[in-house]
């Protein structure tokens, strides 16, 4: 099952084999002004896809790959936000089985004012809510949950999802509380994602880490300092990717980081703090992003892509 080859760039690119193309930006597909960083994600698959449209959900499949993108206007989403969010995902799904043994592997979402509103009726809140009851409705919670990131963007919600042959592992952190076990202050109900996950193919496999923040168990760290938010969310990317080598009997520099997203909910700390994006894009390409973390106390956020390369270890059993 070969998997998708993923790809930055400062300008578009359109191979045959294109599963998608995104462009960071208030006009673009993803709805985040960019601070820094290419400005384009390519994500390219093993042969031309096919593409299409089901119930308002766009959808490219490669025969082994499927990429799937949703957005809902604000009007709806400003309406209802937990009505909104479950209708958005039972579309997802309903897309995800017009093509046969696709598992879910990734989801990005963008939601407009994510911390309006109060107590539970915040929009993330709300958000969480609506998409933990469509993934009730198809069996999707718990462990096999998929790695996902929730940032606040301008107006509308809007969702990206990769799926495809290879069934992925969850990967969980030790050193927090698994999102999908959190307590009832955090809202109606958790949210619904995995940490990570880990999806095999043969000897190689994707890591996809889902938006890690200063969080330890539960709770958040470090109010106010930018600095110890961003160290303790690097100290939470490498517990992730501890677990993932262990899960696939490897040692951790096995994985090759391919892309960072640093997401900041003040853009001006970008500016003030320019030795995150440092360190992380001499890793691998960066993207810095004002986009806003879903909790009011939290500044940052990391978001990962690795990739163990074929050779690296044993095959990957699910």
């Amino acid at each position: 099952m070969p998997l998708p080859r993923f790809h930055t760039a400062a300008l578009p690119d359109a191979p045959a084999e294109l599963l998608a193309s995104l462009l960071h930006g208030p006009d673009g597909a993803l709805p985040l002004p960019l601070l820094a960083g290419p400005a384009w994600d390519f994500w390219r698959g093993e042969r031309e896809p096919r593409s299409g449209e089901h119930a308002g959900v766009r959808w490219a499949d490669d025969g082994e790959s499927l990429f799937l993108h949703l957005t809902v206007s604000e009007a709806e989403w400003q309406r209802d936000p937990a009505a909104a969010s479950e209708a958005a995902y039972r579309r997802l799904e309903a897309a995800r089985q017009q093509h046969p043994d696709r598992h879910w592997w990734r989801l990005w979402n963008y939601l407009g004012g994510i911390l309006s509103g109060e107590g539970d009726d915040e929009r993330y809140r709300q958000f969480t809510l609506g998409r933990h009851r469509a993934w009730a409705a198809n069996g999707q919670l718990g462990d096999s949950l998929p790695a996902a990131t929730a940032i606040g963007c301008d107006q509308g919600l809007h969702v990206f999802a990769l799926a495809g042959r290879a069934i992925p592992l969850a990967i969980e952190n030790p050193r927090q509380v698994s999102a999908w076990r959190y307590p009832r202050v955090y809202g109606l109900q958790p949210p619904s994602f995995a940490r990570a996950a880990l999806v095999p193919s043969g000897d190689a496999a994707w890591l996809f880490v889902s938006g890690t923040a200063s969080i330890v168990g539960h709770e958040s760290r470090h109010v106010g300092d930018v600095t110890a938010q961003f160290a303790e969310a690097r100290a939470n990317l490498d517990a992730v990717l501890d677990a993932a080598a262990t899960q696939a009997g490897v040692v951790t520099a096995d994985f090759v980081p391919r892309n960072f997203k640093l997401y900041y909910s003040d853009a001006a700390d970008a500016a003030r703090h320019p030795h995150a994006a440092e360190a992380l894009a001499a890793l691998a390409p960066t993207q810095v992003l004002h986009g806003v973390v879903c909790r009011r106390e939290l500044a940052v956020e990391i978001e990962a892509l690795y990739e163990l390369p074929a050779g690296a270890a044993r095959a990957i059993a699910p």
